[in-house]
């Protein structure tokens, strides 16, 4: 009866390493991401052509109403890797995840920013939308360019 004990405690003790060694998979960057499947609420950017822009400029417009609100923007690359770019305002501050682990040539990273406004800087040909005052700070700002 005592192994029997002992034998339940290993195999109870394995069952929850395994919950958590598949939690820790899932958050490291080194792993192989899941395939990116759009959602008919996606921005998607595929070089300039831009599908579903009223749901970014509804976003926009909520962070500048301070309304809740996410979105998730997939940028393609030339190579035709996406590269997504969530987004959450929860009234007061946007959290960015930038991931680009399906990039073949990029960096394969996932960096997590929160930033407290999102700006446009304009000329004549485009409109980029920009992430500022950022936590920690990211180099590369933009959330999206429109081409006018």
């Amino acid at each position: 009866m005592k192994k029997l004990t002992v034998l339940f405690f290993i195999l109870l003790i394995a069952g929850c390493d395994r919950v958590n060694s598949s939690t820790d998979i899932d958050m490291n960057v080194n792993d192989e991401p899941s395939p990116y499947i759009s959602t008919p609420e996606d921005i998607v950017d595929t070089h300039g052509e831009i599908k579903n822009l009223e749901r970014f400029e509804d976003f926009f417009r909520n962070v500048q109403l301070g309304k809740e609100d996410s979105i998730r923007v997939a940028k393609y690359t030339i190579e035709g890797d996406p590269i997504l770019h969530e987004l959450k305002y929860d009234g007061k501050i946007i959290k960015s995840t930038y991931d680009s682990r399906r990039d073949q040539f990029g960096q394969g990273s996932i960096i997590h920013s929160a930033c407290s406004l999102i700006d446009t800087a304009e000329t004549n040909e485009s409109t980029n939308y920009l992430l500022r005052d950022c936590e920690p700070p990211i180099e590369n700002s933009s959330i999206l360019v429109i081409e006018k």
